[in-house]
């Protein structure tokens, strides 16, 4: 379960990552080591909070036959995000750091840990809050390695961590079946 919550982690976190990447290329002062801390928490409080919202979301629905057939949405859900997230052809813009810059890129990068616990929910999944906190534990770590890569290697690496968080949830999916 542990392992899981960790992959779960790692493939939510990809997007983060990517985004701290593109924000932080062009960082290089003194301060951008706090300004690190804080987007990573951010990053990890709205990575942790979106399968909570999307599980008791649905669980607040009477969706009982949805239950029986979870695992095939939740699988179809995993794998559309995976593919989406290898062939997003998305253009690396590096955005400011204004409060409401950081809240959108927070919201836009936990979309998919909200269908992650929507897939939680209809899999009858009862460790929404365990996996929700290893999710957010490590975006924070992934978060602010991207943040000091950026400052580092600058946008390169962007599409590839994208497309590793997409593999790894497509692996996700077909586990999913299993």
């Amino acid at each position: 379960m542990f392992l899981e919550a960790v992959f779960y982690g790692i493939s939510l976190a990809m997007d983060a990552m990517a985004v701290a990447v593109a924000m932080f290329s062009v960082r290089h002062t003194r301060s951008a080591i706090w300004q690190a801390i804080v987007v990573s928490l951010i990053f990890a409080l709205f990575q942790f909070l979106m399968p909570v919202i999307g599980n008791f979301g649905v669980a607040l629905l009477p969706i009982a036959a949805l239950r029986t057939i979870g695992k095939y949405i939740a699988c179809a859900l995993l794998l559309f995000l995976g593919g989406k997230m290898i062939f997003s052809k998305e253009d690396c813009t590096v955005p400011q750091f204004g409060v409401i810059a950081v809240l959108s890129l927070a919201i836009a990068t936990s979309i998919d840990a909200l269908l992650v616990g929507v897939g939680f929910a209809l899999t009858n999944n009862e460790h929404v809050f365990y996996y929700s906190t290893i999710i957010g534990v490590v975006t924070f770590i992934i978060s602010l390695f991207g943040c000091f890569l950026g400052s580092v290697l600058g946008v390169h690496c962007m599409s590839k961590s994208a497309r590793i968080g997409g593999i790894v949830l497509i692996a996700i999916a077909i586990k999913q079946l299993f």
